[in-house]
């Protein structure tokens, strides 16, 4: 689940610097500037969102372990599996 979310966050963030600079250099009024970078800072609003609400879905743990793949080695294990019993069933 964080994988495709960390990947979904940083695609935002691309695309939200990488137009910056050519908005800056570009030849344009300087209301259309600002109205741009107004729509590009509200996209910021929605990477920090998103953002935000990655860390309240793992309840601030980012880096949490995931212990279904021993349920699916031995059916009867329960998915919650102590790390003492992980390296019995693994072998590390």
């Amino acid at each position: 689940m964080i994988a495709p979310t960390a990947l979904n966050v940083t695609a935002d963030v691309v695309l939200l610097l990488y137009p910056l600079p050519i908005i800056f250099m570009a030849n344009i009024p300087r209301s259309l500037r600002y109205s741009l970078f107004f729509l590009f800072g509200l996209y910021g609003i929605v990477t920090a969102s998103a953002i935000i609400r990655v860390t309240f879905m793992t309840g601030g743990k980012l880096l949490q372990e995931d212990n279904v793949y021993a349920s699916a080695l031995l059916p009867n294990t329960p998915a919650k599996i102590s790390p003492r019993q992980k390296m019995l069933i693994v072998g590390v």
